[in-house]
């Protein structure tokens, strides 16, 4: 993973956080759990960072509320 896609997980995880009044660590023990970071983050890194921060964050969490949160 390059500093870039690390960045962008980062900022999706802190955005999920302020959100949903959790911690930063709550989210990624979430998206890390249901592989959202590794199988779709990660993956669709080159269409995701161009789309709303707020997108991506629903889309994350739509993400593991379907594979199994």
């Amino acid at each position: 993973m390059d500093k870039d896609t690390a960045s962008f997980i980062i900022y999706i995880i802190h955005k999920i956080a302020r959100r949903n009044s959790l911690t930063p660590s709550q989210v990624y023990r979430l998206l890390n759990k249901t592989e959202c970071i590794s199988k779709y983050i990660v993956t669709c890194y080159d269409v995701l960072h161009t789309m709303s921060a707020d997108a991506v964050a629903d889309n994350a969490l739509l993400w593991a509320k379907n594979h199994g949160e």
